[in-house]
């Protein structure tokens, strides 16, 4: 689309969702009845929240590969203990 398919507005625009009323103009536009204006850009995350985020990620990847190695390292001695167990009240169930 070119920009007079805008109304002469360029498609970037600042975020943000103004509901204009009936008839008023907003940034020089007359909206239909009761249109809903909403920018088409989304802001820029800030270098905290993008640290954060990693941050997070990484800390998500650590806990799932400690818990898929304890899993890894507990779940055959504890399969085992309970083959056994039940193998020995089989035998003095009989």
């Amino acid at each position: 689309m070119d920009e007079k398919d805008w109304g002469g507005r360029s498609a970037e625009m600042d975020v943000s969702d103004e509901v204009a009323p009936r008839g008023e103009k907003v940034d020089g536009i007359r909206p239909q009845d009761e249109e809903v204006v909403v920018d088409l850009v989304e802001p820029i995350p800030d270098e905290e929240a993008i640290s954060s985020f990693l941050e997070e990620v990484n800390v998500r990847r650590q806990i799932e590969e400690t818990a898929e190695r304890v899993a890894r390292e507990m779940f055959p001695e504890i399969a085992a203990r309970v083959i056994r167990e039940e193998i020995e009240k089989l035998k003095r169930e009989k």
